[in-house]
């Protein structure tokens, strides 16, 4: 059950990031360090490799707009999308400790599979657009396979 508040927190999130972007950016702000506030409370030995992992997050995320693969209409990663990595860093913690007893590769290809279309709801929503949808999607779920690897490794050593 409190995976799934969890859940639905992120979700919330997710939609006043993607959906609200600069006109909801200070309520998403409030949302993700409300979200890092509970984190230090109950978990505080996780907020180090969040925040690494949020990072690298950004800089990938940096390096496909450089590259073309995503286009914000602007050079630099948005706030909101910054806000948005640090949320998924958070709730990422979570989603590790929720389905560690899946096999690895299932998790990889289930977090893989979920972020790429959260790209293309995103490009729905109009918050993010690609020059090739089919390649940029492609790009991204390769991306994912490997960030999801590097989640598994990096946040979960970290619940130990």
């Amino acid at each position: 059950m409190a995976f799934f508040v969890l859940s639905l927190w992120f979700q919330a999130g997710w939609f006043l990031a993607v959906a609200g972007r600069e006109s909801y950016l200070l309520l998403t702000l409030a949302w993700v360090g409300m979200s890092y506030v509970w984190q230090w409370r109950n978990q505080s030995q996780t907020m180090l490799s969040m925040v690494a992992f949020a990072l690298f997050g950004m800089a990938l995320d940096q390096a496909n707009i450089y590259f073309g693969i995503l286009d914000f209409s602007q050079t630099w990663l948005p706030v909101w999308m910054i806000g948005l990595w640090l949320l998924f860093a958070w709730y990422g913690s979570h989603f590790v400790a929720a389905f560690a007893h899946w096999p690895k590769r299932w998790l990889c290809l289930l977090v893989a599979t979920s972020a790429t279309l959260s790209y293309y709801a995103g490009s729905a929503l109009g918050a993010v657009s690609f020059e090739s949808m089919r390649l940029s999607l492609t790009v991204l779920f390769g991306q994912w396979l490997i960030i999801a690897q590097l989640m598994t490794v990096l946040l979960m050593r970290k619940r130990e």
